[in-house]
């Protein structure tokens, strides 16, 4: 799966998700672009955004949720993950 991590994800997340395509905002030179305008852009490349605000070592339980998740993800849907 083809993923993208928003500004405020760690770039570290990327080695728990190993069987996947991981690029960041930065990488793709979309740094500072604003939310629907950058939904748009992700939509034409990625197959999934990732995003959250901060707190990684508290979400790092969430990873194996996350991979269960992106297993079943259908293209241009909304998932929340956690509380």
């Amino acid at each position: 799966m083809r993923l993208l991590l928003d500004e405020s994800v760690p770039v570290r997340l990327r080695r728990f998700l190993p069987s996947h395509s991981v690029k960041t905002v930065v990488e793709r030179g979309w740094e500072g672009v604003k939310n629907g305008a950058l939904l748009v852009l992700a939509a034409k490349e990625f197959d999934a955004f990732l995003t959250v605000d901060k707190n990684l070592p508290y979400q790092l339980p969430l990873v194996q949720t996350l991979e269960q998740a992106l297993g079943s993800l259908q293209p241009c849907t909304f998932i929340r993950l956690g509380a």
